[in-house]
C-alpha cells in the first residue's frame, strides 16, 4: 500500500485507448503508457474526463489515487499533506525574514559569509562567478502558497512542500531549459553535417 496520497499537477491529461487496452498519462515534460486492465473501463473512462476538464473534486480522491499508485514514482502530481505516524511533522520557521525580500547576491553574502554561521567568507569575485553559471538571477516563488499548500495542522509535510518545488522546479526546466533547440538543430543536420 503506498503512503501517501496524491494530486494530480495542472499539467496532467490523460488519454485512453480502449482498442489498445491502454491507458497514458502525460505532461510537457514526461509522459507514461500502462494496460487499461488494471482500472475497470468506467472508471478510466470518468477519471479522464474529469482530469482532462480539471474537474476532479476531493469525491474523486480515492478514484485518482487507485489509478495514480502506478506511477506514483514519477513527477505527476503533489503529495497531499498527511499527518506521520513515524515521525513528526516540521514546524515552518525562517529565522530571517530578510531572506524573502533580498536579492539573490545578497542573500549569498548573508549565508556564505556570516563568519557566525560558516568559517569561510566568500568574495564579491566568487559571488559573481557563481552567479554567472546560474540562467537567471530572479525567480518567482510564492513560498507561503506552497507552504500553506503543504501544511497540516500547523506544521509542514516535507514530502507534500517537496512536490510543490518538484513542479516549478520542472516547469522552470521546460521554460528555460536548451536542450530542446540542440536536438532539433542536431535532427536538423543533413548527414554529411552529422559527421
Amino acid at each position: 500500500m503506498n503512503r501517501f496520497s496524491y494530486w494530480p499537477y495542472d499539467e496532467v491529461s490523460l488519454q485512453a485507448d480502449f482498442a489498445q487496452q491502454q491507458i497514458t498519462i502525460k505532461t510537457p515534460w514526461l509522459e507514461a503508457t500502462t494496460n487499461c486492465n488494471m482500472i475497470e473501463e468506467s472508471k478510466i473512462r470518468s477519471l479522464t474526463r474529469k482530469v482532462n476538464a480539471q474537474e476532479l473534486s476531493e469525491m474523486d480522491l480515492e478514484l485518482f489515487n487507485d489509478f495514480f499508485k502506478h506511477f506514483s514514482h514519477m513527477p505527476f502530481g503533489y503529495i497531499l499533506p498527511t499527518r506521520k505516524k513515524e515521525t513528526s511533522l516540521d514546524p515552518h520557521l525562517l529565522r530571517d525574514q530578510t531572506l524573502l525580500t533580498q536579492g539573490l547576491r545578497e542573500i549569498f553574502r548573508k549565508i556564505l559569509g556570516s563568519p557566525e554561521r560558516w568559517t569561510c567568507d566568500i568574495s564579491d569575485g566568487e559571488i559573481e562567478e557563481a552567479l554567472s553559471i546560474l540562467p537567471r538571477s530572479t525567480w518567482e516563488w510564492d513560498s507561503d502558497a506552497a507552504i500553506s499548500f503543504a501544511s497540516i495542522h500547523g506544521q509542514v509535510n516535507p514530502e507534500s512542500l517537496f512536490s510543490v518545488a518538484r513542479r516549478f522546479h520542472l516547469l522552470e526546466l521546460m521554460q528555460s531549459d536548451k536542450g530542446n533547440q540542440t536536438f532539433l538543430a542536431i535532427d536538423a543536420l543533413n548527414e554529411d553535417e552529422f559527421r
